[in-house]
């Protein structure tokens, strides 16, 4: 038996030869290893122990100037609040410290990604039923009965249909639970004739298009035959969150990305 027995062996070697590659650990002639010259650095810091990074800053940048800062690492495609107006987040660098920006379109709003939990396709469903009803629960509150109401009638106005066109843009309401909404929105991000403008999980994304939903349902089932690991890969993703995620290679990061973010299928984006 060998340390991580729940990992494969091939991905095991993976990751010592990546430690290798890095000086964080070296090789002896009998193959014992050996903490190396950078693990010996990184082991003894002061804070090599404490379990969680300090989520720090990110500096966010338009058009190559910083316009101000924000807690934690966005990621592509979500709207902030910057400077007093909302921005769509372009890019984001490797350290996850600096992030391209620019305007976003006026009907958003901010993504707020550090309070949304992980939504269970149950969830959604669920919420859906209660927006495309009527009834009201008595032991709710004036305020509370006013908010759904509210919210009702603006999905009946814009959130029926599951996919809404404006011209060439295109609004997909996805309800279904978060893991599919991230694979949905990576799958569009990998086809060629869409470019995905901007979206808030795990309710709508939105992107500009000239396919069909027919169409464009036939392209997410041919992604699908795809690897997922590879579309990780050349996606924008930012892979490392955790505090010795850079101790890891891409390959590894993105298949565990893969296994607990994703949801890689057919019939990702249901007529």
């Amino acid at each position: 038996q060998y340390p991580f027995r729940n990992i494969a062996r091939e991905e095991y070697r993976k990751l010592l030869r990546h430690m290798i590659a890095q000086r964080i650990l070296t090789v002896m002639d009998d193959d014992t290893l050996l903490i190396g010259m950078e693990g010996e650095r990184i082991a003894f810091s002061k804070d090599f122990h404490t379990i969680f990074r300090s989520l720090g800053e990110t500096e966010i940048l338009h058009n190559g100037e910083i316009i101000g800062n924000v807690e934690g690492i966005p990621e592509v495609g979500d709207i902030i609040n910057v400077a007093d107006r909302l921005w769509i987040v372009r890019s984001v660098d490797n350290s996850g410290r600096k992030a391209e920006v620019e305007p976003a379109p006026e009907s958003s709003v901010t993504t707020g990604r550090g309070m949304i939990p992980e939504v269970h396709p149950k969830v959604s469903e669920r919420m859906r039923e209660i927006m495309s009803t009527a009834d009201i629960d008595g032991r709710l509150t004036c305020s509370a009965k006013d908010a759904l109401t509210d919210t009702r009638e603006r999905f009946t106005q814009s959130a029926t249909d599951r996919f809404v066109m404006a011209g060439q843009m295109m609004h997909i309401h996805v309800w279904n639970g978060s893991k599919a909404y991230r694979t949905l929105r990576l799958m569009l991000e990998t086809i060629p004739e869409v470019k995905v403008l901007y979206s808030f999980e795990p309710y709508v994304i939105n992107v500009l298009t000239e396919l069909s939903p027919k169409e464009l349902s036939k392209e997410c089932d041919r992604v699908s035959t795809m690897d997922p690991v590879e579309s990780v890969l050349r996606s924008r993703i930012n892979l490392r969150f955790g505090k010795f995620d850079r101790f890891v290679p891409d390959e590894l990061l993105a298949k565990s990305y893969v296994d607990d973010r994703l949801d890689w299928r057919k019939g990702i984006l249901p007529l």
